[in-house]
């Protein structure tokens, strides 16, 4: 890369809608150069919102997007660990999740009429997640997934604002109210009624989402279909819970890379493998599968599929065990995929 176009990307003058060329020359460098280039760019953001120089570490909240003056996104920090309290002190809490095994605690809250969905964890590890969720938020910007407003700080920990996001979540049965995907009265199940065209458009927008996230040299991370708002009125799906999506392609320095088994790829099981784009087509191809298979794991039997024969064949080149015989990008998915919607 130049370093006219380096400055182009760290001052945000370009992204992955306006300029692919640079896009693909970011990912192309060595993964340690990405990663000191996030955090350039981090710093860059939080230097223009009138935070330290000393970058995202030295800054104690900030905004991805401006709304103007607001008692919850003007927040830098709050002097208790008591999100829940403090909100109701805000606005209506409407709705809290508790029990997830990310280790985030999350409620949502109307304030002067516009609702808010506000994720927080003290956790280490699970902060360590939302502040990559900060880092993807702040690079990767598509009109289907679940906007980042701000974050601030807690004496032991750190919370996100997102926008609410109408809909049911597909799979989450610790949703108030909800209920195993397996149950006919479920998301998943009422989705899966619905008429094939409106799944293939749903399959159509999760892809594309993950070419914007790939453009900006991203790999998918704990991606399944509880990362999946549909909104049945609207006819529109809409990804949530995005935070562990890291910089590749990267070593797996873990038994196990998080996630769902139904998702996930073989090198995610194994500690030493390169986990790169490849590893985004496999969990697509998963998804796929999932989102168009009558089987309620989605099942690859050719039977149980909803779709073409041809979308099929898609579906199943993406999901090859050994990564060199699947499709070698997430933009080559998307355009196979696209011609068999076509045919």
């Amino acid at each position: 890369m130049t370093t006219r176009s380096i400055h182009h990307w760290l001052t945000g003058k370009w992204n992955s809608h306006s300029d692919q060329r640079h896009a693909r020359r970011f990912s192309a460098l060595p993964a340690a150069d990405r990663v000191s280039l996030y955090e350039t760019r981090l710093s860059v953001i939080h230097t223009r919102r009138g935070c330290p120089a000393a970058g995202a570490a030295g800054c104690r909240a900030g905004r991805v997007r401006s709304v103007g003056g607001h008692p919850l996104l003007d927040l830098t920090s709050i002097e208790a660990d008591d999100v829940e309290a403090f909100l109701s002190g805000l606005g209506v809490v409407f709705v809290v999740h508790r029990g997830h095994d990310s280790g985030n605690t999350s409620a949502a809250v109307e304030i002067d009429g516009r609702r808010w969905f506000v994720k927080w964890a003290t956790d280490p590890e699970a902060v360590s997640h939302l502040k990559s969720a900060v880092r993807f938020h702040t690079t990767v910007s598509h009109p289907a997934i679940a906007a980042l407003r701000g974050w601030f700080t807690l004496p032991s920990g750190m919370a996100l604002i997102h926008d609410w996001i109408t809909g049911k979540v597909l799979n989450d049965p610790l949703v108030p109210g909800g209920v195993p995907r397996a149950d006919p009265r479920s998301a998943f199940a009422r989705f899966r009624r619905l008429d094939l065209r409106e799944n293939l458009a749903a399959v159509s927008t999760v892809f594309d989402v993950h070419r914007a996230a790939a453009d900006q040299g991203f790999v998918a991370v704990d991606f399944y279909d509880g990362c999946l708002i549909y909104d049945f009125g609207r006819h529109a799906v809409r990804l949530c819970d995005l935070d562990c999506y890291r910089p590749g392609p990267y070593i797996l320095d873990r038994d196990r890379q998080y996630g769902s088994t139904r998702f996930m790829a073989p090198e995610e099981f194994r500690r030493g493998a390169q986990i790169d784009e490849r590893t985004t087509v496999f969990t697509l191809g998963r998804a796929a599968f999932v989102l168009l298979s009558n089987g309620q794991r989605g099942e690859q039997a050719r039977s149980l599929w909803r779709g073409s024969d041809t979308q099929y064949r898609v579906a199943q080149t993406a999901t090859q065990a050994d990564p060199t015989r699947r499709y070698q990008s997430v933009a080559e998915l998307c355009r196979s995929w696209r011609s068999a919607l076509s045919q």
